[in-house]
């Protein structure tokens, strides 16, 4: 037996767009007072940051 055929594509014609929306920077996620973050001064949040970490960690995983 064939599978059934795939449902037709949405009609997204009516989607809403352009929905407001806050920024990371909005929600103030970084530690000000107290500043209890004073020893991650060498770390870069963000994938830039996982990056260079990543980088700098598999030379050590190979030895």
């Amino acid at each position: 037996m064939p599978p059934a055929k795939p449902l037709p594509t949405p009609d997204l014609s009516g989607a809403v767009t352009g929905i407001a929306s806050d920024t990371l920077e909005d929600w103030q996620l970084l530690p000000i007072k107290p500043d209890w973050s004073t020893g991650f001064g060498d770390w870069t949040p963000g994938e830039e940051g996982a990056r260079a970490a990543l980088k700098a960690f598999l030379p050590k995983l190979r030895g």
